[in-house]
């Protein structure tokens, strides 16, 4: 982390409380802690290594072990509790320029203003020139600042940024000198949004690649320029960086640009365990630097350190390694398993969404129309029916139903009983506290109609934060009543996110993948939920969309009715699958690690590496102080051999002491700065521009 960044966690901190109206003096020691780290010259790491920035005037211990913490997690407990006191999105409102800490105070006190969008929809009503301090004149200019904050917010959606990485890829691939060119960083990771960009080129001759990076339509402004490396501003607000490698190390150079950080730092740590040096250059033997493997392909890469190929989609340091090393890693969804779409809005036109749904290879798919437009069209499934079958598409009527704030679903009981599927969306009152919210979602589950809860969270994109759930109990209860969860495609949402679904498949629970499309050319967010999907670790067997939609239809009447709710009507003759298919379906909770086996198992490695990291040296002395860490008194058991943990960890602090602080798989080669999460390691940002402002990275 750089300084200014660690340094916004003490003014972050200032600001919560300030809007709280704590303790003015703390507040100032905060800003004042801020101030200080912001002017320094020397990094901070460096400072605390050497020991010296205990020194400084305005940096005491206390601020010292909060700036450890942070380095080691991004955070530290402090921020963590002051954060969980306020909503979230008072954080946010604070990014908008001219909007201050005391205005901020002053609009949640009096009107109970949490987000930018709920700002927005207070000044447009007028409610907010009625406030002391708000007059008519200010109006105008709290409008254009949210318009500017929301065209400067850091992070493009996924499909942004593949759009407009794609298209700077594919013109560099048009050079004649251009052997093979790629999106990398998170972008190729497939994150839900994307901060700055990252392509990677293999070619002999780079100074004609660079020269066509730099006046790329989309490119405003060049911050930096080298011989093989370019990083620019685009029109977007995005950074994007070049970087140009031989052909013969490409795969070498995607694995390394293509990161994560972490999972850089363990791939090289289980390098350097077999006396191999992992670099995006290839692979070196440690002890005398001699190249081994240039790595033309990525695969290269994990047989050298003996582990199969790894996705980019799970490289995360989340397990991933474990889980290739002990031959367990899942096999990810593929757009072949995903048959069907269970989110549809056929009300506009049924026939073009059928016909678009046959375009886009889909075998069945749910008309999820509102409670209203069913209503509307009494001979909906004779019509739906019809056009499916002349495009060869199998159609269930489903409906859409809205979930009230008491967890009631707004429509009529009989109508729910008689539809093929029923998918259920809150509807307002999305900042209910997490049990009533969580309770919301579960009655709605218990009335027995309800197969699908779609968008679980609520969250979108820019305009509103995920509301407050209590995922293990919501899963607990999914999986008991038989009830799926989707995962939304639109880009907007893609919710569940990734970790929520690697959580629900841990936890038993069926994912079901939905577009929300409301006209043909949406059907597409079926590849967003896709990628969403694969982060999340899912398989087919784990997703709605991969069985037949008889299995489903069938399961649907096994539920009612094990849940004494009568069935309606005569199920369909579908000929894919016979009447067998009415039994339940299994979904038995996925094979493969615990998030907390995860941890076990990474930590267990980790205490074993030698040196050990700096930052769980630090850990370790924490636990020898306090006794109080559950995950890594755990781990220290399984290696002491029966010893006390204290006495295991006091050991291995000792054994640390005499060595460098740093493991040696963590340096990187001279001119290398360490990686970003959104972009592994680049030289190229090791320069500025003259004259250029220095920007701050987004995570």
């Amino acid at each position: 982390m750089e300084n200014a960044e660690i340094a916004a966690v003490f003014n972050e901190m200032a600001d919560l409380l300030d809007i709280q109206g704590g303790d003015r003096y703390r507040i100032r020691a905060f800003r004042r802690i801020g101030r200080v780290l912001e002017n320094l010259r020397a990094p901070v790491p460096s400072m605390i290594r050497q020991g010296a920035l205990g020194r400084v005037p305005g940096i005491g211990e206390g601020a010292v072990g909060r700036i450890k913490e942070i380095l080691r997690s991004g955070t530290c407990s402090e921020q963590r509790h002051l954060e969980s006191t306020l909503p979230a999105g008072l954080r946010e409102l604070l990014k908008v320029k001219g909007i201050g800490v005391k205005s901020v105070r002053h609009l949640y006190a009096n009107e109970r203003i949490t987000s930018v969008a709920e700002l927005e929809d207070a000044v447009r009503s007028g409610r907010v020139s009625k406030l002391p301090g708000f007059g008519h004149d200010s109006q105008d200019k709290i409008l254009t600042a949210i318009a500017r904050y929301r065209r400067e917010t850091g992070r493009l959606l996924l499909p942004d940024a593949l759009r407009i990485g794609g298209a700077m890829v594919e013109a560099l691939r048009a050079e004649s000198a251009t052997m093979h060119a790629e999106l990398t960083g998170s972008a190729r990771r497939r994150k839900e949004t994307v901060g700055d960009l990252d392509i990677l080129v293999a070619s002999h001759d780079p100074a004609p690649i660079v020269a066509r990076f730099a006046v790329l339509p989309d490119v405003e402004d060049i911050l930096v320029r080298g011989d093989s490396k370019c990083s620019a501003l685009l029109r977007s607000g995005q950074q994007v960086d070049l970087r140009v490698i031989e052909p013969e190390a490409f795969g070498a150079g995607l694995h390394y640009f293509t990161g994560s950080q972490q999972h850089n730092i363990y791939i090289r740590a289980r390098g350097n365990r077999r006396g191999i040096k992992i670099s995006e250059h290839g692979v070196f033997r440690r002890m005398d630097e001699k190249l081994l493997d240039s790595a033309e392909a990525e695969a290269a890469i994990f047989k050298a350190v003996g582990l199969p190929y790894i996705p980019p989609e799970l490289r995360e340091n989340c397990g991933e390694i474990e889980a290739a090393e002990k031959g367990t890693l899942p096999n990810l969804l593929t757009d072949r398993d995903v048959r069907s779409d269970v989110h549809v809005r056929t009300a506009g036109d049924p026939s073009a969404m059928i016909d678009a749904a046959k375009t886009f290879g889909l075998v069945w798919m749910v008309a999820t129309d509102s409670p209203d437009e069913v209503r509307a069209t009494p001979d909906r499934t004779a019509i739906l029916r019809a056009a499916g079958k002349k495009a060869g598409v199998q159609v269930l009527a489903g409906v859409d139903v809205p979930i009230l704030p008491d967890g009631t679903l707004a429509a009529d009981p009989a109508l729910l009983r008689e539809a093929e599927f029923v998918i259920g969306s809150m509807q307002g009152a999305f900042d209910l506290p997490v049990q009533e919210q969580t309770v919301r979602l579960i009655r709605a589950m218990e009335s027995g109609v309800l197969d699908c809860i779609a968008h679980p969270s609520g969250r979108i994109f820019g305009d509103r934060d995920a509301a407050n759930l209590d995922l293990e109990t919501l899963f607990k209860a999914a999986r008991r009543l038989d009830v799926a969860l989707e995962l939304n495609g639109d880009p907007r949402r893609l919710d569940l996110d990734s970790t929520s679904c690697r959580y629900a498949r841990e936890m038993g629970v069926t994912i079901a993948l939905g577009t929300g499309a409301s006209m043909p050319e949406e059907l597409v967010n079926r590849g967003w939920a896709i990628a969403v999907a694969r982060r999340g670790w899912l398989e087919a067997r784990d997703v709605l969309n991969s069985r037949p939609a008889a299995a489903v239809l069938g399961h649907r009447r096994a539920r009612l009715r094990k849940r004494g709710v009568q069935v309606v009507g005569a199920m369909p003759a579908f000929p894919e699958v016979a009447a067998a298919d009415e039994t339940a379906i299994d979904v038995a909770p996925s094979a493969g690690p615990s998030f907390r086996q995860t941890q076990l198992d990474t930590l267990a490695a980790q205490l074993q590496m030698s040196p050990l990291p700096q930052d769980l040296i630090e850990r370790l002395e924490e636990f020898f102080r306090s006794g109080t860490d559950e995950i890594l008194e755990e781990s220290l058991t399984r290696i002491s051999a029966g010893r006390p943990t204290l006495q295991k960890a006091y050991e291995l602090i000792l054994a640390n002491e005499s060595g460098p602080a740093a493991s040696a798989a963590l340096q990187e080669e001279p001119g290398h700065e360490p990686a970003t999460e959104d972009e592994p390691a680049s030289s190229a940002r090791s320069t500025k521009k003259p004259g250029a402002k220095p920007r701050k990275r987004r995570s």
